[in-house]
């Protein structure tokens, strides 16, 4: 973490802990785009099945935020960026014994990488990105090397195509839901939302929770928790001044007068989008049973808003 760190500072944002997805290295690619930082981008085009969201961001002084296959090949590619010139291109990196324990890969396993600097890119992508909605583009190559970059239509899906001459990724981002609290039914509601296929967080630290509630979409959730009415406030108003599509306040009734009343001291309305108790009514009774109601409440309200008519 500690190079994730210098990276953060260096660009002006905090990364984020969990941020191997190239839907949060596009925060810090902008800061540093703007700051005049020299930053790379790497992701996987071959040689292992690795999701196509997956990248690392990288600084000169070797500073990174996010990981390729749990960081095993993080110093490898740092040495790579001084050989791939000012528009980037293919790194092949063999499996060592060290990157097989590290990665779970067979020694010997070649794997084939894109490396190349984020200014090569149109800016559009990084702001799609930042965005959280799906994005695409292609790269012309020639010998290893990039020539060119434009933006290309999303195939709906998360993919990387390589042709002789042109490699084609598109990204869609994976919904993703924010728990704001701790215990087990923080932990019951991302373990369902988890095997929903949805990307589940639990950050027990408001401070760490509004920060990520700023990145999120229309297509995300997130739920609150605690019997502490600042500290679920703080994490509720944050929630209402994103664009994120559902926003569940678990607590008694009384519990939600309560943060009702802190927010409205602070000039913040209670939100449409916020579900409060959450849940679907049905008599659930333990941490496995509220978090089935509250995902199903999450899922059906979305489905709904996304929906031609929907409210």
């Amino acid at each position: 973490m500690a190079a994730g760190r210098a990276i953060g500072h260096l660009c002006g944002v905090a990364p984020l802990a969990y941020s191997g997805v190239v839907y949060d290295v596009a925060l810090t690619v902008q800061s540093c785009l703007r700051a005049g930082t020299a930053v790379h981008v790497a992701w996987i085009v071959a040689g292992h099945p690795a999701d196509p969201t997956e990248a690392v961001a990288i600084t000169p002084g070797g500073g990174r935020v996010g990981s390729l296959l749990g960081g095993g090949f993080d110093g490898a590619l740092a040495d790579a960026v001084h050989g791939v010139g000012e528009t980037g291109g293919l790194v092949r990196l063999p499996v060592g014994p060290v990157e097989a324990l590290l990665t779970s890969l067979s020694e010997g396993t070649q794997l084939t990488m894109a490396l190349a600097p984020a200014s090569v890119f149109p800016g559009e992508l990084w702001d799609r990105l930042a965005a959280r909605v799906p994005a695409a583009f292609a790269l012309d190559v020639a010998d290893g090397r990039f020539t060119g970059a434009r933006l290309a239509d999303p195939s709906g899906g998360s993919t990387v195509e390589m042709s002789d001459d042109v490699l084609t990724v598109s990204l869609s981002p994976v919904p993703r839901v924010v728990v704001s609290g701790g215990g087990p039914i923080a932990d019951a509601i991302a373990d369902v939302f988890a095997r929903a296929e949805w990307r589940a967080d639990v950050i027990g630290d408001v401070t760490a929770a509004v920060g990520v509630l700023a990145t999120l979409a229309a297509h995300d959730a997130v739920v609150v928790m605690g019997h502490d009415v600042e500290v679920a406030g703080r994490a509720l108003q944050a929630a209402i001044e994103s664009r994120v599509g559902y926003i569940g306040s678990i607590g008694s009734p009384r519990m939600q007068q309560l943060r009702r009343d802190w927010l409205a001291y602070r000039g913040v309305d209670w939100d449409a989008r916020v579900h409060g108790p959450a849940g679907l009514p049905i008599g659930a009774s333990n941490p496995g049973e509220i978090a089935v109601s509250i995902v199903a409440e999450a899922i059906g309200s979305l489905r709904s808003f996304q929906e031609p008519g929907g409210s």
